[in-house]
């Protein structure tokens, strides 16, 4: 008898976690590594891999690993965060399972696919940030910005971080994995944003920014790949932020909901690349053009593409030949394949863009700087042609000015509606637009001094970690003795003046539609990751939320992604299908304010305790706590 037995193949990958010396800026500081690297290693798999981790901890700490935007369906299990899994204790190894299912992508294969990881740096060891935060403190300024754990020092001598062909086309994966950047002490020279009254600064700050917000593969006149990152932004009055009377070069523009569009085109009547961000005077710095000058006289300086820049009666100019970046994917989502100068990507956030090797073989550098605040922090990396000649200019041009720049791009980016999904329908084969909303979900962030110390909350709770994970405590059957269920109010009071120190974790009935309405009190950008499950990001908006703002909604093609931003003294609004069982985090994506509470868990049961909705607890699983020394229950889930 033959026997024949076929699968997924399965790839497995070894990761050492370990201490190390890192010096993204220069200054030796204490970090840890994955493999020895910093950044860690990629995970390069092809469709339909399951994919098995081994992860070593060799610290002398416990340790946890999550996975930003996986889903982990049916697999809360897997997620890596205190709220669900046990620390991987010192000198242990756990395995992590997933799979990458066959996703077929609406573009022809590129030459190749390069990581680009950009961030704010600390010259601080992380224990002594850890002891900054815990003393009731802010992290502050960040000391500079990284990319992929790199600074460029321009002298002639860097080597390139990636490599292109003449006449290819690359796909470049961009994250901003910043923790977070805050005001600097001297005022940006392109900036218009007005002091925070109080002047705080450094340490002391009450409010942080949402990191780095980067302005992916800005490529431009300078003869650079360039990228910008976001700082903080003050405003003085909550008026300020009208479209009226914001500080910005350019209105909001309105969202509106529109007609089903085709591949490659935006829908009637909404505000496209070409509409919304050419009345922004930003993106002629935007692009990666060969530099050639001439002069012009004054007047021409006067028009809205110069920027109103003031060189006297005659000045040198850059004459653009650009690359273009076209826009592919966004946190899992195919979209709309339009053409950008510039991304801004917000803490936490990833794109993927197509990048054509069409101009003049030479270096040219990929710039990351910060946005928003009063001093600019860059850092540069060089991107190669391939038997190319020639230096990269080392004069940089400013990022763009004003969240409206930010703000507007937003609305522009749209779902591809006939690209193929994780399933075999097209993504636009999900009608979420016609579904009626079930819950609607208001969280308010604000900031408070607790005993004396800072502490963030959401509706007047700031989230503590309880020993034991919520996920086993659910478990184990002895939720009781470690949180309380819907212990926020969906709609918060309109002031907040005391706070209350617990963990907060939302009862969500599942398969039902709910509506997460995030209100930012704050005059600090805000941007919120949610664990286990992508959302559809309909609306952001200045100003308080309402009923009637859900006109205004884009119910046909907003993207479903798993991030968002929300701007200061603003509104941002999602919808999605709590159809994924197991207990998942929403948590700021600024690291400062994630570990001082502004997070929380949404609890989701399967009703009929079904595999079909959830796995039970894995064999080998870590437990700790009150459940420690208790006996595992019998599977609950057949």
């Amino acid at each position: 008898m033959l026997t024949v037995q076929g699968g997924d193949p399965t790839i497995t990958f070894e990761w050492k976690v370990t201490y190390g010396t890192i010096s993204p800026l220069g200054v030796p500081v204490k970090g840890i590594l994955i493999n020895g690297q910093f950044p860690g290693p990629n995970i390069n798999s092809t469709t339909n891999n399951n994919v098995i981790v081994n992860v070593f901890n060799n610290l002398d700490e416990p340790f946890l690993l999550t996975w930003s935007g996986v889903h982990h369906r049916k697999n809360p299990w897997q997620d890596g965060v205190l709220g669900t899994n046990c620390p991987i204790p010192p000198g242990r190894i756990t395995p992590i399972n997933s799979s990458r299912l066959l996703i077929p992508v609406p573009y022809a294969d590129p030459a190749n696919d390069y990581t680009l990881i950009a961030g704010d740096f600390f010259n601080k060891g992380y224990t002594s940030l850890k002891k900054v935060l815990e003393s009731g403190r802010n992290l502050g300024r960040c000391d500079g910005v990284h990319i992929n754990g790199k600074v460029a020092k321009g002298d002639g001598n860097d080597e390139p971080l990636f490599t292109m062909e003449a006449g290819k086309t690359y796909k470049y994966r961009i994250c901003n994995a910043g923790i977070k950047t805050t005001m600097s002490e001297t005022p940006s020279p392109t900036s218009e944003i007005t002091s925070n009254p109080e002047n705080f600064s450094g340490s002391d700050a009450p409010s942080d920014s949402s990191g780095l917000t980067i302005t992916c593969h800005r490529l431009n006149g300078n003869n650079f790949l360039e990228g910008s990152c976001e700082g903080n932004l003050v405003i003085k009055d909550p008026e300020d932020l009208s479209p009226v009377n914001a500080p910005i070069d350019s209105p909001v523009v309105p969202m509106t909901n529109s007609p089903t569009p085709t591949l490659n085109t935006l829908p009637e009547n909404t505000p496209t690349p070409i509409d919304s961000l050419q009345k922004t005077p930003s993106p002629k710095q935007l692009r990666v053009y060969t530099r050639k000058r001439r002069h012009i006289p004054e007047t021409v300086l006067q028009s809205d593409s110069c920027r109103e820049l003031d060189l006297g009666p005659a000045a040198e100019m850059e004459e653009e030949i650009s690359h273009t970046m076209k826009l592919v994917e966004m946190e899992g989502s195919h979209t709309v394949q339009n053409d950008y100068e510039s991304l801004d990507v917000h803490v936490g956030q990833c794109f993927s863009v197509l990048v054509t090797a069409n101009q003049e073989p030479k270096d040219y550098f990929v710039v990351a700087s910060t946005r928003f605040t009063k001093r600019e922090v860059i850092a540069t990396g060089v991107i190669r042609y391939n038997n190319g000649k020639g230096a990269p200019s080392p004069k940089l041009p400013p990022p763009p000015v004003s969240w409206a720049w930010s703000f507007n791009q937003f609305r522009t980016f749209r779902w591809n509606l006939t690209a193929s999904a994780a399933r075999p329908n097209p993504q636009g084969s999900y009608k979420y637009g016609s579904i009626n909303i079930t819950r609607t979900i208001k969280l308010a962030n604000t900031a408070h001094k607790v005993d004396g110390k800072l502490r963030y909350a959401l509706n007047g709770v700031s989230y503590v970690e309880p020993t034991t994970p919520l996920k086993l405590a659910e478990y184990y059957n002895v939720a009781d003795k470690v949180f309380k269920y819907d212990n926020i109010p969906d709609d918060p009071p309109a002031e907040i003046t005391k706070v209350t120190m617990e963990p907060i974790v939302l009862n969500m009935t599942h398969r039902n539609f709910i509506e997460i309405i995030f209100e930012n009190r704050e005059t600090a950008i805000q941007s919120y990751h949610l664990d286990g499950y992508s959302f559809f990001a309909v609306a952001i908006e200045t100003g308080k939320w309402s009923p009637e703002k859900r006109k205004n909604y884009n119910l046909l093609d907003a993207v479903s992604r798993h991030t968002i931003q929300v701007f200061p003294k603003s509104w941002a609004a999602i919808l999605l299908t709590f159809d994924n069982c197991g207990i998942w985090n929403i948590r700021s994506e600024v690291w400062d304010r994630h570990y001082l509470g502004q997070q929380l868990y949404a609890s989701v049961v399967s009703p009929n305790k079904s595999l079909n909705d959830e796995y039970n607890m894995p064999d080998g699983a870590l437990v700790c706590g009150v459940v420690e020394s208790m006996p595992r229950p019998p599977p609950p889930y057949t």
